[in-house]
């Protein structure tokens, strides 16, 4: 007998083999087992990162646009967040400001009539 005739044999009588009654069950509780050992394997941060992954490739084309909002909703928040750490340091003593005149110094003198005090039209003429 040759390797074909031998695969023929066995083919035709598992042919009228059946499994046994409640084998189908069975096997689905113990396979979903198996996956759930598999997970509990699996660190946290693998599975995140496999979620993530998975969630970009179903995305399609707008992936590069949901990227690109997430990398500026981090920069955003990275910059508000530094800022507010390291904000510009202000002095505590410092005097506010003062819009009244000196009266001991007097207001410098201008003579209108004369026009020695601004510059002509000449002065400030220039050649491009």
């Amino acid at each position: 007998m040759n390797n074909t005739d031998q695969i023929r044999k066995v083919i035709s009588l598992k042919r009228y083999e059946t499994p046994r009654d409640g084998y189908f069950e069975d096997f689905l509780k113990e396979f979903q087992q198996r996956q759930r050992q598999e997970l509990l394997k699996k660190s946290s941060l693998s599975l995140l990162s496999e979620r993530v992954g998975t969630w970009f490739r179903e995305l399609g084309s707008i992936k590069w646009v949901a990227g690109a909002g997430v990398a500026y909703v981090t920069l955003t928040i990275t910059f508000v967040v530094y800022s507010s750490i390291s904000g510009p340091e202000v002095e505590q003593n410092i005097a506010p400001a003062s819009y009244e005149r000196d009266s001991a110094e007097p207001l410098p003198a201008v003579d209108f009539e004369d026009g020695s005090n601004f510059r002509s039209r000449q002065d400030t003429k220039r050649e491009f």
